[in-house]
């Protein structure tokens, strides 16, 4: 009995040690896709339409966006989408939802032109 329970204890050493060894490889592998994952995502690009205009600095060009994503343009989804997947890449990787929300903001507007308007999106003037 005491042989067989020596071996059975051998045996769990060695499928312990292996586990230990493939949890350690799994580790090593993760950190490593952490350090690489920016580099696999393909760089944000923003819509040829708001390139000139991000981050809005003035009433003027709050008017011209507002015009590029309203129903009478006829290519509002498209600028729609565009400017969705250029924020999501660029700000999506936040770890907090709030923390995502202040600088896809921040990449919008400009502080001067926002601190203009409430919450509810009404002019304080």
């Amino acid at each position: 009995v005491k042989v067989y329970w020596i071996m059975l204890n051998n045996s769990n050493v060695k499928l312990c040690k292996s586990i230990e060894n493939l949890d350690h490889k799994l580790q090593v592998l993760m950190k490593s896709d952490v350090r690489i994952r920016h580099q696999a995502v393909p760089l944000p690009t923003l819509p040829s339409a708001f390139i000139d205009i991000m981050p809005v600095k003035s009433i003027e060009e709050l008017d011209i966006v507002e015009n590029y994503l309203s129903e009478q343009n006829k290519d509002n989804i498209n600028y729609k989408e565009e400017l969705k997947s250029f924020l999501l890449m660029k700000h999506g990787y936040h770890s907090s939802f709030s923390t995502a929300i202040r600088e896809v903001i921040n990449c919008c507007f400009d502080y001067k032109l926002l601190s203009k308007f409430s919450y509810k999106g009404k002019t304080k003037r």
